[in-house]
């Protein structure tokens, strides 16, 4: 895997650094068009914001919850973060 391709792999989010990488990834990658970020769904903190202007080192909403297509293969993704008490969040692939 390449590092412009690092987006992919999951990973647990357990602290404002690790949360900052990944802002910053999954933004490249939507820049790049490897992903594709998805109409905010109806869920309760669903993040209407575009992820490229949520900056990487903060402020940040008290939750961050969106959902991306990855272009080429169709594999759905979703960035959950709970940045109010810092509780913490995932990147990873979903059904």
């Amino acid at each position: 895997m390449t590092s412009s391709e690092s987006w992919r792999s999951p990973c647990r989010i357990s602290s404002p650094a690790l949360l900052a990488d990944v802002l910053r990834r999954v933004a490249d990658a939507v820049q790049s068009g490897d992903l594709r970020q998805l109409a905010p769904s109806d869920e309760p903190f669903a993040t209407k914001t575009d992820v490229r202007e949520i900056p990487p080192n903060g402020p940040w909403p008290d939750f961050i919850d969106i959902r991306f297509v990855e272009s080429g293969s169709g594999r759905h993704y979703r960035l959950f973060a709970e940045t109010y008490r810092g509780a913490g969040g995932v990147w990873e692939m979903i059904e």
